[in-house]
């Protein structure tokens, strides 16, 4: 890495619906990856700002600290482009979403850049994962957060449900971890404006990767745990319009929502 690249941090300025975001202008001297994106002093509540310069709320649940909006950016931690983007600007910002996104790993549904702006990025799990097959894996997530384990998306949900019993929240067995997670009113909370998680039904695209289906409807977000018997797959959490909560086992080549979770710092 030449160390006389400059480092440009990029301060998004709230979110747009129109999606013209300053992240997405083109800078003109070289740019080296952010290596903090956590401010001292940060408390849960506060935004934070990825390496591409978009901003997302945050907030507490429980003992956890989640993003509240999905995320939506075009750029590993080591500063290169998910989709392998190639330019003779080889600084030039990562491109918009495009029919060319077919079989990369991240796409916006119909390729429309505004729909990644809106309801956040699609991604396949090996993108969201960065290459890595740990659970809790750093992954693409800005520095001081990563993919959510398959154990703290349960925390989240368990947290909304009524009454907070395992036995109303339906607690998979660990030896055969692929199955409902019902926890209702989880989904509807999870949705709910007051619960601050804000999940947005961005929909996925199909491993075909052209395919793209229900934006509005229903949405899913990555565990960063492997399927231990099938290393094509990976579970997510899904969420449509009914109460309940649902764990989903599906190609790894499928593309959904990703929501990143705060590291856990140890006290000395």
């Amino acid at each position: 890495m030449n160390k006389k690249l400059l480092i440009v941090t990029i301060a998004v300025i709230g979110f747009s619906i129109t999606g013209i975001l300053l992240a997405q202008a083109k800078v003109s001297q070289p740019v080296s990856p952010i290596t903090k994106t956590l401010p001292n002093g940060f408390s849960c509540g506060q935004s934070i700002t990825d390496r591409d310069g978009y901003s997302y709320p945050t907030v507490q649940i429980g003992s956890q600290c989640w993003m509240a909006a999905s995320l939506k950016t075009k750029s590993k931690p080591n500063g290169t482009c998910i989709n392998q983007w190639t330019s003779p600007n080889h600084y030039a910002s990562c491109p918009d979403a495009s029919s060319n996104d077919a079989n990369k790993g991240r796409s916006c549904y119909n390729n429309i850049e505004k729909n990644c702006q809106v309801d956040g990025a699609l991604y396949t799990w090996d993108a969201a994962m960065n290459g890595s097959t740990t659970e809790g894996a750093q992954g693409i997530c800005p520095t001081g957060w990563h993919i959510p384990t398959y154990t703290e998306q349960y925390s989240l949900i368990y947290f909304y449900a009524k009454p907070q019993t395992n036995a109303n929240c339906v607690w998979i067995n660990p030896e055969n971890p692929y199955g409902r997670f019902d926890c209702a009113p989880a989904g509807t909370a999870l949705k709910a404006d007051g619960s601050g998680f804000n999940f947005r039904f961005a929909g996925e695209r199909d491993m075909d990767g052209n395919t793209f289906t229900g934006k509005g409807s229903f949405g899913s977000f990555w565990s960063s745990l492997e399927d231990p018997d099938a290393n094509y797959a990976a579970p997510s959490l899904y969420l449509d319009n009914r109460p309940q909560t649902f764990r989903t086992v599906r190609e790894k080549l499928n593309s959904f929502s990703l929501r990143c979770i705060k590291d856990t710092v140890a006290k000395r």
